[in-house]
């Protein structure tokens, strides 16, 4: 949890790292069901085990608390990227199969929390909006590097790969954002390998797609929606 951006009372750190995860732990399911609108800062309060007046020591307001939503939701699902960084000699077919494979593993069971930490952004204010932009532009970025990549080892044939690393990782968000319209008719197996199919082949891949090595750091599970 990036708790220096969030200016607070308290010298300590480590303190304000473990509040700050107390306090998101608790709003996550209250913006996941109630909306960020309707939940107030008592309701956060009592569910978070903080009396009302000491939570403001922590944070100043509502707005925080959003912003801490989405960087919770970041520390995620950016680790499963953040391989395209620390593993640059990997088969670039391979390492996108499994970061898709990933994403989808950390999305499993944290629908609710995922559509809320997007959905709600909007309410932010315009310097922690642009923090949840800049967060934003490095799933770009390494998907970016990742077709760059492929490009020149010659398995993709991708003409603009900053348009199409946007055009990727939106197509996996639809499964986060938009799948409640197949889950009863598809598992999350098989419309993630459709997922894989459809962007190696846009790629310009050729052949089926290979074995990932599962690789991925684990995550936690959240509840299901």
């Amino acid at each position: 949890m990036t708790s220096q951006l969030i200016a607070t009372k308290i010298a300590n750190q480590e303190l304000v790292r473990k509040k700050h995860e107390q306090i998101v732990e608790a709003a996550i399911l209250l913006f996941a069901e109630k909306g960020f609108n309707k939940t107030s800062m008592r309701e956060i309060a009592e569910a978070s085990g903080i009396e009302l007046s000491y939570l403001y020591k922590y944070i100043s307001g509502k707005d925080d608390i959003l912003l801490l939503f989405y960087l919770h939701m970041h520390n995620r699902y950016y680790p499963v990227v953040e391989v395209v960084h620390t593993r640059p000699d990997q088969d670039p077919a391979e390492q996108l199969v499994e970061i898709i494979e990933g994403l989808f593993a950390a999305s499993e069971g944290y629908y609710k929390q995922t559509i809320a930490a997007y959905t709600e952004t909007r309410h932010l204010s315009e310097r922690h909006f642009s923090t949840i932009l800049r967060k934003e532009a490095m799933y770009n970025t390494a998907f970016r590097k990742l077709i760059e990549r492929g490009n020149k080892a010659g398995c993709f044939n991708v003409p603009d790969p900053v348009l199409t690393s946007a055009y990727v990782m939106h197509m996996v968000m639809a499964h986060m954002m938009r799948g409640w319209g197949y889950r009863r008719q598809r598992t999350v197996e098989q419309a993630r390998n459709e997922v894989i199919r459809f962007i190696l082949a846009a790629l310009g891949y050729q052949g089926e797609p290979p074995v990932a090595n599962n690789k991925n750091p684990d995550t936690n599970k959240g509840e299901s929606p």
